[in-house]
């Protein structure tokens, strides 16, 4: 049964409804979306509070940590009074401030290969926001097997990155990915533990995470309600820093160890070298392909 537009809604929306192919027809789809977000941390900010002034109209947000006030230098979800409440809870107190015609729910649970399909549910898009690298190889799992797209929108120092994950029309996550890295990671317990000795939180600012969520956000827009081309077989880096130097910065480190050979190698082959990091682009945008090898995607 389709939930329809109230008429607080119909005004509360009309700008976006002047948008060309959009009109109250595609408003009212968003209404009826599901989507699923891991994540309700530094990305999962900025990219969820998107998801509410648009209108999605169910949103699906897990997150088993708790708010620290070294988060709140960019995860604008919460604030000093949600210190040590759960994530997923804070998100959905926030995301019922900004919209009360959003529907959210909230999972205070880490994302398991056990209960990932039940999570996910009947979501068209899981918008993967996660450090665990592990977390984004079972996310990608489901996502093939679902049929959906899995979106990663994140940073890299100041810089970031985005990309849409859509087999068969695009590559999967294991397919840019290093299996063995990500299940060594798993063991060290965390992304930014990249070698077997040292641990390090990842260096982060908010500014960047604006850049990434909205554009994946827009490009989720597309896909859903049809209009425009969709970014696939697109790997984009917002690359800011501006300089070789991002080599060096622990940020670039904990993102890139874990990549994978083939994605490494594609990119080597239109002049972009991962270990440089810098040809002077501020804006990266790398095709990627399948690895016809994926045990994931079997490369289609």
């Amino acid at each position: 049964m389709q939930n329809v537009l109230s008429e607080k809604e119909m005004t509360r929306y009309s700008r976006q409804m002047f948008l060309d192919k959009w009109g109250s027809e595609n408003q009212q789809k968003l209404k009826n979306t599901t989507v699923f977000v891991a994540g309700a941390g530094g990305s999962g900010s900025p990219l969820i509070e998107q998801l509410a002034l648009l209108g999605f109209g169910t949103i699906i947000i897990s997150d088993f940590d708790e708010v620290e006030l070294s988060n709140l230098n960019r995860q604008s979800l919460h604030d000093e009074s949600r210190i040590g409440i759960n994530k997923a809870i804070s998100a959905k107190m926030t995301v019922e401030r900004i919209n009360p015609h959003v529907n959210v729910i909230a999972y205070p649970e880490k994302i398991t290969r056990e209960n990932v399909d039940s999570l996910v549910g009947e979501a068209e898009v899981i918008f993967d926001n996660v450090d665990d690298v592990e977390a984004k190889l079972i996310l990608s799992e489901c996502a093939v097997k679902k049929g959906i797209p899995q979106v990663l929108s994140s940073m890299i120092d100041i810089n970031s990155y985005a990309v849409i994950l859509y087999p068969p029309h695009t590559p999967c996550f294991n397919c840019l990915y290093d299996k063995e890295k990500i299940q060594q990671i798993a063991e060290l317990k965390s992304l930014s533990t990249y070698d077997d000795s040292t641990k390090r939180s990842n260096p982060v600012s908010s500014p960047a995470l604006f850049v990434s969520t909205g554009f994946i956000v827009n490009e989720v827009l597309k896909i859903i309600l049809g209009i425009g081309q969709p970014a696939y077989n697109k790997y984009f880096l917002f690359n800011q820093k501006g300089s070789e130097d991002i080599v060096y910065t622990d940020g670039h480190l904990m993102i890139t160890y874990p990549f994978s050979n083939h994605f490494r190698n594609i990119c080597k082959e239109q002049g972009f070298d991962w270990n440089i990091g810098w040809r002077g682009k501020f804006v990266e945008e790398l095709d990627i392909i399948p690895d016809p090898g994926c045990p994931v995607c079997g490369g289609k």
